[in-house]
């Protein structure tokens, strides 16, 4: 599948140089975007998706954000 920069939230800016440095994206994916509910089935790893497949994406669409670090 070959899908574009318009899946995610948030306007992603792609770099024009290899060396610029940019603020963390947010990869969140859009809802009715074409990555949702096209990835595979990974045990143990993506079991918790909502919908007929997991999102092709970093996080589940309307799942709540990791959190990491020290709580």
């Amino acid at each position: 599948m070959q899908i574009d920069l318009s899946v995610f939230q948030n306007a992603i800016a792609f770099p024009l140089a290899a060396m610029t440095t940019f603020a963390p994206p947010d990869l969140r994916l859009s809802a009715g975007s074409a990555a949702q509910d096209t990835g595979e089935v990974l045990p143990n790893l993506n079991d918790g998706f909502s919908g007929a497949a997991p999102d092709a994406g970093a996080y589940e669409i309307g799942a709540a954000l990791p959190v990491y670090g020290p709580r």
